[in-house]
């Protein structure tokens, strides 16, 4: 593209005439940069990226289905719902309004907008009150959401610890991890998924939320949630892990589907989901590493050497609290090779444990 003849650009004569050309020439020159990088790139379909750092379009040229936003409603509070069909299941993105504080609110309040209810018992007191003082904001809501094509939900791909119960018997479960580094590895491509989730365990439905590496269609260390069978992994919009923070993914069950709440400690700032997604067994409630389903194949593990899990919880109370009976170790091993891929470390007071990878596939 041609730049417009400077003669165009010539103000009056006398004083006036340099100040106006060279203003001219800066619009001319603005003008060519912005025609120049208009056009955003297309994503890399086939590797981790965040959807909604692209127009709806590209997402659905690489194959992902999205879903358009539906409404958005003003809540009693004063904050808003927005409202997508994801399979023509509601999927709500709970907002508070401006200046809404979660640490003096009312529990009715926090119930509105997804927060977790304000404990008792004082060791998770403490935690939510850390939360909570320091929160800057939810994340926004998107125009659209997209689906990937990944799924985690195969429980001989674990490595952490389940406690298990009969139908019905967790409601909910939450993890504070540190989010990992995750370094070079002997496989080309791998992928890795952590996760609070409930009833995975039995091979029937779960619902889960956490953060991923290396997943097709989610940035490295965005959020996600899913229910299994009905939604494969969904990244968040615009909130994301940060390496060496805190992580707080919370899975709740509440009437007619689930609620997910998460909180970044590096932004302070959390999103709470709210599905009418009704899948529900209930006979498990884990904390969980995972290599995922990508395709309908197995990814290979990502190298993360040592996750750090400072807290778990199922119900409210620590997993170190349950039964041997109860509490299980699950390790991950490759069934091809044999080869121990991770497995976790002892539990410790507040469901502390850490998982250590060791080979990829």
């Amino acid at each position: 593209m041609k730049a417009l003849p400077l003669r165009r650009c010539q103000g009056r004569p006398g004083a006036g005439r340099r100040p106006a050309a060279l203003s001219c020439l800066a619009v001319t020159v603005f003008v060519l940069a912005t025609a120049r990088t208009s056009a955003a790139p297309a994503p890399p379909c086939g590797s981790s990226f965040d959807p909604f750092r692209y127009p709806r379009v590209a997402a659905e040229a690489c194959g992902y289905q999205t879903f358009a936003r539906a409404a958005v409603r003003a809540l009693p509070g004063g904050g808003s719902s927005y409202d997508y069909r994801v399979h023509g299941f509601l999927v709500s993105f709970l907002v508070p309004p401006p200046g809404f504080d979660p640490a003096t609110a009312s529990g009715a309040q926090l119930g509105e907008y997804g927060f977790p209810a304000r404990p008792t018992a004082a060791a998770a007191l403490a935690r939510w009150q850390t939360e909570m003082t320091h929160w800057r904001g939810a994340a926004p809501a998107a125009p659209f959401l997209a689906e990937s094509h990944a799924h985690a939900t195969a429980s001989g791909n674990w490595a952490g610890y389940v406690v298990t119960g009969g139908s019905g018997a967790y409601t909910r479960a939450e993890a504070w991890y540190t989010e990992p580094v995750f370094y070079s590895s002997s496989c080309a491509t791998n992928s890795e998924s952590t996760w609070a989730g409930l009833g995975g365990w039995n091979g029937v439905a779960l619902g889960q939320d956490g953060t991923a590496h290396g997943v097709p269609g989610i940035g490295n260390h965005q959020a996600w949630w899913e229910v299994f069978p009905d939604v494969d992994m969904m990244p968040v919009p615009g909130f994301f892990g940060h390496i060496g923070y805190l992580f707080d993914a919370d899975a709740n069950r509440v009437s007619g589907g689930y609620s997910f709440y998460m909180y970044d400690y590096y932004s302070r700032t959390s999103v709470s989901i709210r599905s009418a997604i009704n899948d529900y067994s209930g006979s498990s409630a884990e904390v969980i590493a995972e290599r995922p389903t990508i395709n309908g194949s197995l990814a290979n593990l990502s190298n993360f050497r040592t996750l750090t899990v400072g807290a778990s919880q199922a119900n409210g109370g620590a997993i170190s609290s349950y039964s041997a009976a109860k509490r299980l170790d699950v390790q991950m091993s490759s069934a091809s090779t044999g080869d121990d891929l991770a497995d976790p470390g002892p539990i410790g007071a507040g469901g502390y444990f850490t998982v250590s990878q060791h080979h990829c596939r």
